[in-house]
Parts: structure tokens; sequence; C-alpha cells
């Protein structure tokens, strides 16, 4: 009898034990945040650089709707440009300021007589593009505004759109090159006579180079 006494308390007591364990709750181990990186290098935020470019296009002069010109263009421009781009994950976009001058050669293709003029453009344009580790290849479209002079007569003054692809690559110290081809299409009216109207389509090879800051 004494030994069932002893057997049954013993039960008793590590009965107690476990259900006393058991009463604490088990911690889950809290797996940390993932963090997301950019795919590629880090194109986001802002970038400034200069650019050389060559461009052609075509020319056309109307009178009351009636063509009366037509020249070919050929020309080279020197400018800067600045913008600014939001990245998330492999995509990137933003916008850009860009400016650019120079002369250009006017041939005639139709009567009339060749020419040279002192050219500027103001190109404001939307990026889109997508990181493919050191390379970014985007697309562009904007408004563009322009001038044309010629010795001893005022402006033209023309504005339309723009749009086009480019791609560049990023090297050390935040430092890219690359390229863009942007199509203008343009018009505009002789300031001399509001009659005579101007069709300018102009493409422009850029290469470029910059910083990202």
């Amino acid at each position: 009898m004494k030994l069932i006494v002893t057997a049954l308390l013993a039960t008793a007591a590590f009965s107690g034990g476990a259900i006393a364990g058991s009463s604490e709750a088990p911690v889950a181990a809290v797996a940390p945040l993932a963090v997301v990186e950019p795919a590629g290098t880090d194109w986001g935020g802002f970038y400034v650089g200069g650019m050389y470019a060559f461009e052609t296009g075509n020319w056309e002069g109307f009178d009351e709707n009636s063509s009366f010109g037509n020249w070919e263009a050929e020309g080279e421009k020197y400018g800067a440009f600045a913008g600014y781009n939001i990245q998330r994950g492999a995509l990137v976009y933003g916008g850009e300021l860009a400016y650019s001058v120079g002369d250009t050669t006017f041939t005639a293709l139709q009567p009339g007589s060749d020419g040279n003029t002192s050219d500027m453009f103001l190109d404001a344009k939307a990026r889109l593009g997508y990181v493919l580790n050191d390379i970014l290849i985007y697309g562009v479209a904007g408004g563009s505004w322009a001038t044309s002079e010629t010795s001893g007569n005022p402006p033209i003054e023309l504005d339309g759109f723009n749009y086009g692809a480019g791609a560049q690559m990023k090297f050390g110290n935040g430092m890219f090159a690359g390229v863009e081809y942007l199509i203008r299409d343009l018009a505009g009216n002789n300031p001399n006579n509001p009659d005579i109207s101007y069709e300018y389509v102009n493409q422009s090879l850029e290469l470029r180079a910059g910083w990202q800051f």
C-alpha cells in the first residue's frame, strides 16, 4: 500500500510539471523583412551632361498652303542636358531638359537658293527605360522649341513634338556615356510674313556623356 501511494504521488508530480511547462506558448521565429534591391545598376536621382549631335532633316516652305520650296538640311550641334530619374526595380522613368545650338546648311531640292542658318533647340522629354545590368535602354517623347536665323533676318520660331530612343552605360563614380536618336517635327511662320509657314522634320543622332548624382 505504501508503495502504491508513493507511485501515485510521483505520477501526479510529473503530470503537474508537464502541464505547467506546456502553459508557455512557443515563440515563433520572425523572418527579417526582405530588402528589394534595384535590378542591376541604380539609375535613380539627378544627372547632368553634355552632347554632340549630327543632324539631318527636311525643311519645306508654304505660301497659302501651297509649297514654294523644299530644302535638305544638315548640321552639327553642341549642347547640355539635365534630368531626374526614378527607379522601381528594373523600370526607370523621369524627365529631361536639353539645349543645343549650332549651324545648319540648307540645300535646295526645289527652286530656291541654298543657305546657312544658326539654329537653337530646346527639348523637354519624358523618359521610360529598362535596366540591363550597367546599361539603361529607354524611349523618349515630349515637346521641342527652336529658332532658325539667317544673317540679317529675324529668327524663325518653330515648335512641335519629339520622340526617340537611346541607350547609355554607367561607369565608375557615377559617370555614364551613350547615344540617343531623336526626331523633331516642327512648324512655324515667317516673322516678316505670317502667310508664309514652314515645316521642319529634324533627325538627330547624339553622343552623350554625363554624371549621375
